[in-house]
């Protein structure tokens, strides 16, 4: 009998490739998005690409509580048990600063990075208690070191990191590990449009010469999920193409 998913925000970059891992590993896929659509269409697309798993696609808005509860119970139509849950939507949060953001601007990161992450691993958690299971959070090197114009995002993800080790320890007794992954830079379709200019200024900032691709960040995802590492919980596992490591800004050498 295949193992059971779930992954927010999985209808496109990261979150789809993240399915697509899965899938490929033998997971049946429950993934959700803010558009029915986009889940609907992007879980076709799995189960056309790998037939011999099945996959649901849901709408959810992470910011809702009582839409979190109706999410999970239409997961519940399609599968008793979860094995993994996989913390990925966020709001970016781009140009909230400690002197411009606003109440509204504050509420609408918080309410789905934090608030909604926490009660979505509540529910994910429930269905796991019987079987024991894997949450993995997503977390990022802004919630471990500061970048202007990201105040209230880095502040979201630095809890997003402390949360993953109290599931760990409020879960050990059910057999349920939690970790966090604390994501950098990840070439998705927003890079797309980034001139050749910018790129290569960025790209002078990470040790490794470029920003993470979606499968490495997948692969990392699975890692923590699965068996591989069993005996790891309650801990974080970086993926930043070294830029946490230089305690001033890495020019690439020059």
């Amino acid at each position: 009998m295949n193992k059971n998913v779930l992954i927010t925000a999985g209808s496109k970059n990261t979150g789809f490739e993240m399915c697509r891992t899965f899938a490929k590993n033998g997971y049946n896929v429950h993934l959700t998005s803010r558009s029915k659509t986009d889940a609907e269409n992007a879980s076709k697309r799995i189960k056309e690409e790998f037939p011999n798993i099945d996959a649901y696609g849901y709408s959810l808005e992470l910011s809702s509580v009582a839409d979190i509860e109706r999410a999970f119970d239409e997961i519940k139509q399609n599968t008793e048990t979860l094995d993994v849950f996989v913390g990925n939507a966020a709001n970016l949060g781009i140009g909230l600063d400690t002197l411009t953001a606003d109440e509204e601007g504050y509420d609408s990161v918080m309410n789905v990075n934090l608030k909604g992450t926490f009660f979505t691993s509540q529910y994910a958690s429930k269905m796991m208690l019987k079987n024991g299971g894997s949450i993995v959070l997503l977390g990022s090197v802004q919630g471990c070191g500061a970048v202007r114009g990201r105040a209230v995002y880095g502040v979201s993800k630095a809890a997003i990191n402390a949360l993953s080790k109290y599931l760990s320890l409020d879960l050990a007794p059910y057999k349920i590990r939690a970790n966090c992954l604390i994501a950098g830079a990840i070439h998705t379709d927003r890079w797309e449009n980034v001139a050749p200019a910018e790129l290569e200024k960025r790209h002078a900032n990470y040790l490794t010469g470029r920003e993470a691709d979606m499968e490495e960040i997948a692969n990392a995802v699975y890692f923590l999920s699965s068996d591989l590492s069993g005996s790891i919980t309650g801990t974080s596992l970086t993926v930043d193409s070294g830029v946490l490591v230089p305690i001033l800004p890495y020019n690439g050498g020059k």
